[in-house]
């Protein structure tokens, strides 16, 4: 008997020459232009639960500082860091007041190429090393696929187990792209 295959299909279909563009120029636009560099931390959401941390019986973490799993209930918390080229916009800084708290929440808007995909829980380092949890995602897409990917995201606080989540960075990188002024459609550009 003959095996045969079909092709793998995506119900999407594959990107259209525009899209293909639009990601090109929006790649283009963040490392040359308006991004800087900056590290995903895709979060955890499957796999061996925390053994430091997580109660089988109650079904939920005993400890908020757990640093197994950074307080994800997965164990190791974040997948590798990916690197990727953003525009991060501070919104504006909240007030909340607690019963026996105050802070001062900071809320930031994250711009990028459709890739890496972002999800809700996420970490988001930046160049200055703030550390930003997404919340909300979305974006721009072009018949379904995704063109460019703007999420919301809240700063994690100094001294949060978040913020001691270790980031190797080498010290040749730029995480300011060298910026091109000089308008290439003149002469003297050439």
């Amino acid at each position: 008997k003959k095996v045969s295959y079909s092709e793998i299909a995506d119900r999407r279909g594959a990107p259209d020459i525009m899209v293909r563009e639009i990601v090109r120029l929006g790649n283009v636009m963040f490392s040359e232009f308006v991004g800087t560099r900056a590290w995903l931390f895709p979060r955890r959401t499957f796999g061996q639960r925390c053994p430091s941390c997580w109660d089988d019986i109650l079904q939920k973490r005993t400890t908020d500082n757990c640093r197994t799993c950074w307080g994800t209930t997965f164990s190791g918390g974040y997948h590798y860091p990916i690197q990727m080229w953003s525009q991060v916009d501070e919104m504006e800084a909240v007030d909340q007041h607690f019963k026996e708290d105050y802070r001062q929440v900071a809320h930031f808007v994250v711009r990028t190429s459709p890739s890496p995909l972002i999800k809700i829980g996420d970490l988001i380092v930046d160049h200055l090393n703030r550390r930003l949890r997404v919340y909300a995602t979305g974006g721009t897409k072009r018949f379904g696929v995704v063109v460019r990917q703007e999420v919301k995201c809240v700063g994690i606080q100094k001294g949060s187990i978040e913020d001691a989540i270790p980031l190797k960075v080498p010290a040749d990188i730029d995480l300011v792209p060298k910026r091109n002024f000089s308008n290439a459609q003149t002469e003297e550009a050439a």
